[in-house]
């Protein structure tokens, strides 16, 4: 007589999705609201630990030479603020992710931060182009240049010992040549920015069909992420 074996491990998945299929419409709906519960909470844990979905480190940001670590806000100088704060926390609060669930199935999505979640999530580069007002600098080319000419200059990009120069300090230094000649030079310039792949939203097949189970077992409790972060990688 031949031997019999059974995997248990397929034997609950089994049972969880004939279970799965006798819920009715409103008890699926929670059930797979749970499974993107926790599918945030493992975004959550990516973001904590900077690592990406399969558990390699995520690119870190890329710091900029101190000359240029100085910016410019309402034509004041202030210092950036720490540049070394980890990656995406924000994106990660209950603000920005959102929810959408039925008795199917869920997206899990960034709302209004979408577009650079998606830059990011699929390495995608970013394109700038420059556009400027030439309009504004026409006059007596001999003149200093006034407050509307010397904020778009700084818009420009000009700067002054690497960084940008005060709007008032172009008015009494740079002429309306020297500036419509600046301008001229950098009208319609265009660069991409590269933008590594740093991937924090997305879980394995294991993980959802270890969650399902799981979930399934505590349908009938209070439901938090924190009773099942065993889960979590």
């Amino acid at each position: 007589m031949s031997n019999i074996t059974f995997d248990l491990q397929n034997v609950d998945s089994l049972l969880h999705n004939m279970s799965r299929l006798k819920m009715k419409p409103r008890e699926r709906k929670l059930y797979v609201s749970r499974i993107a519960r926790m599918v945030i909470a493992q975004a959550k844990k990516n973001v904590k630990e900077q690592k990406n979905v399969d558990g390699s480190p995520m690119e870190p940001r890329k710091r900029k030479p101190p000359k240029q670590r100085a910016v410019y806000n309402n034509y004041k100088f202030r210092r950036w603020k720490k540049t070394h704060k980890k990656m995406f926390v924000d994106m990660v609060k209950s603000s920005y992710l959102r929810v959408k669930a039925d008795d199917w199935g869920a997206v899990v999505s960034f709302g209004k931060a979408t577009m650079i979640a998606e830059r990011h999530h699929y390495g995608s580069n970013q394109h700038f182009s420059l556009k400027i007002n030439e309009s504004l600098f026409s006059g007596n080319d001999n003149k200093l240049c006034n407050e509307e000419q010397a904020k778009e200059l700084v818009r420009c990009g000009y700067l002054v010992n690497g960084v940008f120069a005060d709007p008032k300090l172009i008015q009494k230094m740079i002429t309306v040549r020297y500036a419509k000649k600046f301008v001229q030079d950098r009208n319609n310039d265009s660069w991409n920015i590269p933008t590594p792949k740093r991937q924090i939203l997305g879980v394995t097949e294991k993980q959802v069909e270890n969650f399902g189970i799981e979930i399934m077992n505590s349908m009938c409790e209070k439901f938090s992420y924190k009773n099942h972060e065993h889960l979590l990688k």
